[in-house]
Parts: structure tokens; C-alpha cells; sequence
């Protein structure tokens, strides 16, 4: 007998309580639209972390984010409500911690300042494409990716 694939959230949906589940699904919308909803910079430094009653609790590791966030509540709120479609918040309060849950330190990305030359077989393969610029694009793009490649290969 072949068993039906279930979804991991099906699962969820019927073995915990609606009030919970729903809960989870909103915080797990705002963490999705959060860069959308506060920009890069400040997504950078800050992570949605609980919501219970239209409150949004955020983590942030430094104290003046945290103000900053409090300070632009006005426009957060707002913004959030937009980019999840729904109101779901109310009112933002910040909570200083020591490190994100959910997102990484940002990797610091290597430079490689030795120009990228387009292996032979990436020339031919864009010979194909009639644009001029396109193809100028494509074959620098490829040259940059596989230079990059190379490089972390090395280290």
C-alpha cells in the first residue's frame, strides 16, 4: 500500500491547538516580509521574534536599534501590515538579546579584484545569443561567477 505524502504544516495544523497554530503562522509571515516591511538595514539588525495579542516583540543585539525601532513604530507597524497583507500588529516592543535566532552573522564577502576571463566553452555557448549587450553580460557574468567559484575552491 503506498502512503499519501503529508505537508509537515498539515501535520502541524491538526495537532496543535488553532490558537497556536495561528500564531505561529503570523510570526513565521512577519519573519518572511520583515526586510520587506523595515529595509535592509534595519532587517540586518533586528529579528522579529514572538507576537501575542498585535504585539510584535523583535530581538535586536545593540540597544540603540532597539529605540530605533521603537522610535519608527509609527511607520513599522504599518509597513508590516502591508507587506503580510493583514493586520496583524499593533504595536512593536524590542527585546535586547545576545545573538538572532533565525539569521546568521552576514558572511564577509572576498573581494577578487583579478579580472574574470570566460573559459572557451562560456564564449561559444554565448555565441548563441543575438543581443550584443546580452551576450557581453551574460559571458562577463559567468567569468565572475566561475572566477569566484575557483577562488572558494582554493580556500
Amino acid at each position: 500500500m503506498r502512503r499519501k505524502h503529508v505537508s509537515i504544516a498539515d501535520v502541524l495544523e491538526q495537532a496543535l491547538p488553532r490558537e497556536l497554530s495561528q500564531r505561529i503562522y503570523s510570526i513565521g509571515l512577519i519573519q518572511k516580509r520583515w526586510e520587506e516591511a523595515v529595509g535592509r538595514e534595519l532587517a540586518l539588525r533586528s529579528e522579529p521574534e514572538s507576537l501575542t495579542d498585535g504585539v510584535l516583540t523583535v530581538r535586536v543585539t545593540d540597544l540603540n536599534w532597539g529605540k530605533t525601532i521603537t522610535r519608527l513604530g509609527r511607520t513599522i507597524v504599518p509597513a508590516i501590515n502591508r507587506a503580510c497583507c493583514t493586520n496583524l500588529v499593533r504595536r512593536i516592543n524590542f527585546l535586547k538579546r545576545e545573538h538572532f535566532l533565525l539569521s546568521p552573522a552576514p558572511k564577509r564577502i572576498k573581494r577578487i579584484d583579478s579580472p574574470a576571463v570566460p573559459p572557451t566553452s562560456v564564449t561559444r555557448a554565448a555565441e548563441r545569443i543575438e543581443d550584443d549587450e546580452l551576450r557581453a553580460l551574460v559571458t562577463r557574468t559567468a567569468a565572475h561567477y566561475l572566477r569566484a567559484l575557483d577562488v572558494r575552491r582554493r580556500t
